[in-house]
């Protein structure tokens, strides 16, 4: 039945989407349908404290066996998929040797912080690096990684001294290794994430001596939207890959987010709030980034974003399950936590590797607070999604402060969005009308359509004029009296969070 269908249509558009906690690939029609997928979770490795790393091997054999399961499952021809757009957790870091292509350690995933005495040591030239790129000096960002792998890696170091180190996001290393042209590329979105790359969308010489890092060792800045190269191998063999945007702002382009003002939120690992800017740079005194949203063609001006990013979303549900094992499972979180009216008094601050926006803390860790005899597990657990909610309300606060406009409708995407008491506690914390599409794959949508714009099916007034299906819509439901009183407390909370790591 479902390949009958789909051979209405005579072009789709392929997605690989290389997520913190899993790979996929996901075949759309050029209207924005998704109509067959194929998702694999990925290993997660914590050496030591602080540390997130992950198999740089696994990012392409994973994403190798989505795309053979997808078109297999769908029956689609390689003639028939005009381009293939790539989106990713962002930061993330790697380096492989230029002549034998092969890693050189394990990748250091987004979240690690066990750079922050490198960022220290970067302190100096905070303003610096803030002026060029929008962005703090913080362990969240990929030099701070490149620096450790050099400082703690001797073939990384080695392989620079010759000339043969490769450094590169996730993007980076999965262009060199699908293409056949084995191309060292990344995109302007994924470059803006590196300390590296200044908001005119260039590799820029002082910021690159001061963190030691050789211009040849970096991949090549490109648009979101244009042919990197071709499919090299595989059921897709031939076909070009066209498109790259980091996830969050794959995420705001898969919202149909075009227009200066327009914003959405991704609760994924973590939660990640976006504003389009167009192409003016916003700079922010409230703890915001200033960041790229994308370059739509190679031709095309830069559009900007204001960003807040919340370190600990979906993690903290892994934790619930895996480490304080309240829980056995994902669908068990909403249904005990929905049989208390309230938490208790419990408030919970999500550090668990500290704070990103507003407030960019690495001194603070995660606490839970308030607890009585009368504190059961449902109590926690609700905490626990008040205390993902309420960070996410901070970037709202701070996204009004910096640009004064109040976001009238959040637009909402990720795979938390399926427990409906958390979008409820986020409308009620955040005092905002939220809105969840029918569509939950925005991140893999936004990447379809960059590979759409690139291979020149798709236009961005096409993709403005696509429906959008929304199959939910959320209220807030309290008093402002009871919402000023609940942020009191938090706000409390939070700053007794602070100053718990030297």
């Amino acid at each position: 039945m479902q390949k009958r269908a789909l051979r209405l249509f005579s072009q789709y558009l392929g997605s690989i989407d290389v997520g913190t906690g899993s790979t996929r690939f996901i075949l759309f029609t050029t209207e924005g349908q998704s109509v067959s997928s194929h998702q694999i979770k990925m290993t997660q490795y914590f050496p030591g404290r602080d540390m997130h790393e992950q198999d740089p091997y696994e990012y392409v054999h994973l994403t190798q066996q989505c795309i053979e399961s997808v078109v297999e499952k769908s029956g689609v021809s390689k003639s028939q998929v005009a381009g293939i757009g790539i989106t990713n957790q962002r930061e993330t870091t790697l380096a492989w040797h230029r002549d034998s292509g092969e890693p050189l350690s394990k990748a250091i995933v987004w979240d690690d912080s066990r750079t922050a005495s490198i960022c220290e040591s970067l302190s100096p030239y905070s303003q610096t690096f803030k002026s060029k790129t929008g962005l703090p000096v913080f362990s969240y960002f990929s030099l701070s990684k490149m620096i450790w792998l050099k400082q703690n890696v001797p073939d990384v170091q080695k392989a620079l001294d010759q000339g043969k180190c490769m450094f590169g996001t996730v993007e980076s290393w999965l262009l060199y290794n699908l293409t056949k042209e084995k191309v060292h590329v990344t995109d302007i979105s994924n470059a803006s994430r590196t300390l590296l790359m200044n908001l005119e969308g260039h590799w820029d010489s002082e910021l690159m001596e001061i963190g030691g890092i050789p211009k040849e060792s970096l991949p090549e800045i490109k648009s979101c939207c244009e042919v990197y190269g071709y499919m090299d191998g595989g059921a897709l063999d031939g076909v070009p890959i066209c498109g790259s945007l980091g996830d969050q702002q794959s995420a705001l382009l898969g919202h149909h987010c075009l227009e200066p003002g327009s914003t959405k939120n991704t609760f994924g690992t973590g939660s990640f709030l976006l504003m389009n800017t167009g192409n003016k740079l916003v700079t922010s005194s409230h703890g915001l980034l200033t960041t790229v949203y994308g370059q739509f063609s190679k031709e095309g001006k830069i559009q900007y974003a204001l960003e807040g990013a919340v370190e600990a979303a979906g993690s903290m549900m892994t934790w619930i399950i895996n480490q304080l094992k309240l829980v056995n499972s994902v669908g068990e979180i909403e249904e005990l936590a929905s049989q208390v009216e309230d938490s208790g008094g419990v408030y919970c601050v999500p550090a668990l590797s500290g704070l990103f926006a507003p407030h960019w803390r690495t001194d603070a860790r995660g606490l839970i607070i308030g607890l009585t005899h009368h504190t059961a597990r449902p109590h926690l657990i609700r905490a626990v999604l008040e205390g993902v909610c309420f960070r996410t309300g901070e970037v709202m606060n701070a996204l009004y402060q910096d640009s004064r406009l109040r976001v009238p409708v959040l637009s909402v995407d990720g795979g938390m969005t399926a427990n409906n008491l958390l979008i409820q506690l986020q409308a009620d914390i955040a005092g905002v009308e939220i809105e969840v599409p029918q569509e939950k794959d925005l991140t893999a949508l936004g990447a379809s359509y960059a590979a759409g714009l690139g291979s020149g099916v798709l236009s961005l007034e096409s993709i403005q004029k696509l429906p959008r299906n929304i199959e939910r819509r959320f209220y807030p439901n309290i008093s402002e009296l009871e919402r000023k009183a609940k942020w009191e407390k938090y706000q409390e909370a939070m700053l007794r969070s602070l100053k718990w790591i030297n």
